[in-house]
C-alpha cells in the first residue's frame, strides 16, 4: 500500500524534486491542480498510466479498499488523490509520511472518497 500512495501522490509532477525544493514543488502542483480541471484530468490520466506497473494482486486490493471493480480501481484512486491534492485534503505532510511508509486514516478516507 505504501508504494501505491507514494506513486499516486507523486503523480509525475514531483519526480526529480530536490529535497530542499519538495515542499515548494508540492505547493506549486497543488495550486496548479486547484486552478484547473483540465490539469486534474491530465494528471489523473498520467497517474493511471504510472500505476499500470502494479501487479494484479495490488490492483485487486485497491479495488477492495475502494469498494469497486478492478477495472475501475486505478482511475478512481487517481481521481480521488488528484482531487484530494487540489482541494487541500492531501497535504505535503501526508506526502512525506507516505514516503516513510505511513498511511494515515485521513489518507485512507481520501482514497475511499469518504473525507
Amino acid at each position: 500500500m505504501k508504494r501505491l500512495l507514494v506513486a499516486a501522490l507523486g503523480l509525475g509532477l514531483l519526480a526529480g524534486c530536490q529535497s530542499t525544493q519538495e515542499a515548494n514543488d508540492f505547493a506549486v502542483a497543488q495550486t496548479a491542480l486547484a486552478g484547473s480541471k483540465a490539469m486534474q484530468r491530465e494528471v489523473s490520466k498520467e497517474c493511471v498510466n504510472e500505476m499500470k506497473v502494479l501487479g494484479a494482486e495490488d490492483i485487486r486490493m485497491i479495488a477492495v479498499l475502494l469498494d469497486t471493480t478492478k477495472s475501475k480501481a486505478l482511475p478512481l484512486l487517481c481521481s480521488r488523490i488528484v482531487t484530494g491534492m487540489a482541494n487541500g485534503d492531501l497535504t505535503y505532510q501526508d506526502y512525506k509520511a507516505s514516503q516513510r511508509g505511513g498511511l494515515s486514516p485521513k489518507v485512507v478516507r481520501v482514497m475511499q472518497g469518504t473525507n
